[in-house]
């Protein structure tokens, strides 16, 4: 039904919305708990989806008055690439596959991954990132 930023911007998907008859109250309710949800999930991951996880994005991005917001991703409906030309500043996406139904068509294992095992493999990220470049 749309995202929300960790500043508390919501950018809503009006026709599903519509669709499933909410309430403001019941989309103020829905934004707090995930809003509480992503901050400690950005707290974890960052230590320190659809296109509008992504115009969440770059709406937040623009807060800290960029340069240049660039969005690339690997797949995506051409119309939420469309959707986001007037807020970034370049869209980079390869071509949609004619029969586009999601994301997840395009891969092999698209499935969905727990809190812990984001976590577990930015860890190791980390470390051979580390170990790479000669540090510890």
């Amino acid at each position: 039904m749309g995202s929300i930023t960790s500043e508390g911007d919501e950018v809503l998907n009006e026709e599903t919305v519509l669709r499933l008859g909410l309430s403001g109250e019941e989309i103020d309710l829905l934004a707090d708990r995930k809003q509480k949800e992503l901050q400690i999930r950005e707290s974890a991951y960052r230590e320190g989806g659809s296109g509008c996880s992504m115009r969440a994005a770059v709406k937040a991005l623009r807060l800290h008055q960029p340069a240049r917001i660039v969005v690339a991703v690997p797949a995506a409906a051409r119309r939420a690439c469309d959707g986001l030309a007037s807020e970034a500043d370049e869209i980079v996406c390869l071509p949609e596959p004619e029969s586009f139904t999601g994301v997840s068509s395009c891969y092999k294992d698209f499935r969905q991954i727990s809190h812990g095992e984001v976590l577990d493999l930015l860890v190791r990220a980390s470390q051979t990132g580390n170990q790479a470049s000669g540090m510890r």
